[in-house]
């Protein structure tokens, strides 16, 4: 079942590092679970977009450095839901499959 949330990653010049986090992510089905993923990458590369293309994620490349917090704002922009899950590109998700639905359902009804 999809949960009505929006993940939202910040990536720069992040490589293998993301690569990680995102094997992390299937391995534990978290964008199996949500609408929509995107990851937004500042100061853009190649590399980049291959990962993203990799990954089947959709992404927003920008040529310059905007700071965390005007990323994270371009990111709830371009969310499906109302709900957002902000993530950096570095942090790898060490919960099951079962643990990690749990968690992001059970964070859902604490909000309403």
């Amino acid at each position: 079942n999809k949960l009505p949330i929006s993940i939202g990653i910040l990536s720069w010049h992040s490589g293998q590092t993301l690569v990680n986090t995102l094997e992390s992510y299937y391995n534990n089905n978290l964008l199996d679970v949500v609408n929509d993923t995107t990851i937004i990458f500042l100061e853009v590369t190649d590399e980049d977009k291959q990962i993203a293309d990799h990954f089947g994620i959709k992404y927003i490349g920008l040529n310059e450095n905007i700071g965390i917090g005007k990323a994270f704002i371009e990111l709830a922009k371009k969310s499906q839901a109302d709900n957002i899950l902000l993530l950096e590109h570095d942090w790898l998700l060490i919960e099951n499959k079962t643990t990690t639905y749990t968690r992001l359902k059970s964070g859902l009804e604490l909000t309403r």
